[in-house]
């Protein structure tokens, strides 16, 4: 019974606050054989993040020959970024670009295997995604069973602490070495680069936003270099939209849809999950904190009532999210093989 109360009592501990500015205090240390797993012992990127992102910026998809008799193709509705309350929560196709990003960073040597946390309260261990690592007892997954494919796939990337994800963090601080881990990350290196320097994925979540409403800095400008930087280095950005509207007119989110339709990148559409939920998945009162079940984990899919829950509903989705782009970017290698 005591076991089960670690639970809630973490999760206040690190979602205390987004607060509008960077928290400077330290979040609760984990288990010092959880604070960063190593690094995996493969070839570490060679190309450099400018030669990276001009190929995938100036890639075109080549002219497609159509038979004569084939039928006239019907339009793309051009995207529209009032309506990115519409779009999917987890998309069923991927851009061509996505597919080039992946298949550069594999060429650079990323570890198909691992994906980053990149991001804000929203993205840290072990509220985000960490009990699939670091509490496996408490995993149920009822429904989801299929979705064991991906946690055995990307096991080790859940439960590990990010030097790129912090109670606080803002799409600028994120690219700013001084707010990087001295202990780990290298002078002058951003903690992105660190993060990805440190765990090499093939993948990024890049959960942003929470603490950029009331910034000083344009948050678009800030997201471009942070997408910029991680395709730069090979590693395919996940955006997600953010649960809240601490800004008041949607802009950041609108933002989020905008830049992942224009650099041609998956979006985890995180706002939509959570509107049916009761306070629209946050806590009673709260404009920016999600809420959780004190009775069940964030990992617990099975028991009645675990998905009323803003937390367990965020983690299910991130990792339908995950598992729809690794099946789509695997058949995607089969293809062309």
């Amino acid at each position: 019974m005591q076991a089960r109360t670690i639970i809630p009592i973490l999760l206040i501990l690190f979602l205390a606050a987004c607060s509008n500015a960077v928290d400077t205090a330290d979040t609760p240390n984990l288990p010092e054989q959880n604070e960063i797993l190593p690094s995996p012992t493969i070839a570490k990127p060679t190309a450099t993040p400018n030669v990276i992102l001009e190929e995938v910026m100036e890639a075109t998809t080549p002219p497609v020959e159509v038979a004569d008799n084939a039928p006239t193709p019907v339009p793309t509705e051009p995207f529209d970024p009032e309506k990115w309350q519409e779009l999917p929560v987890i998309p069923t196709s991927l851009p061509p670009q996505t597919y080039q990003i992946y298949e550069l960073g594999q060429q650079a040597g990323r570890n198909p295997q691992a994906f980053s946390k990149v991001g804000d309260c929203n993205a840290v261990t072990p509220a985000f995604l960490g009990e699939f690592d670091l509490r496996p007892q408490y995993i149920k997954l009822g429904d989801y069973s299929d979705m064991q494919t991906t946690l055995d796939y990307f096991a080790g990337s859940f439960g590990r602490e990010s030097l790129a994800a912090k109670v606080g963090q803002s799409a600028h601080s994120v690219m700013s070495p001084l707010h990087n881990d001295w202990k780990v990350c290298e002078p002058n290196e951003t903690p992105l680069d660190c993060e990805f320097r440190v765990q090499n994925p093939a993948f990024a979540i890049i959960s942003l936003g929470a603490n950029d409403a009331y910034g000083y800095v344009e948050f678009e400008d800030s997201l471009r270099r942070v997408i910029e930087n991680t395709i730069g280095n090979g590693v395919v950005p996940i955006l997600a939209t953010k649960p809240d509207n601490t800004e008041g007119d949607h802009s950041i989110n609108r933002t989020i849809a905008t830049l992942a339709n224009e650099y041609g990148l998956p979006l985890w559409n995180f706002w939509a999950v959570i509107q049916p939920l009761q306070d629209h998945g946050m806590v009673n009162g709260s404009a920016i904190h999600l809420s959780w079940s004190e009775q069940t984990s964030t990992a617990d899919f099975e028991t009645p009532g675990s998905l009323d829950y803003g937390w367990t509903m965020r983690n299910l989705s991130a990792l339908q999210m995950l598992d729809a782009v690794r099946e789509m970017v695997q058949q995607h290698e089969l293809a062309q093989n």
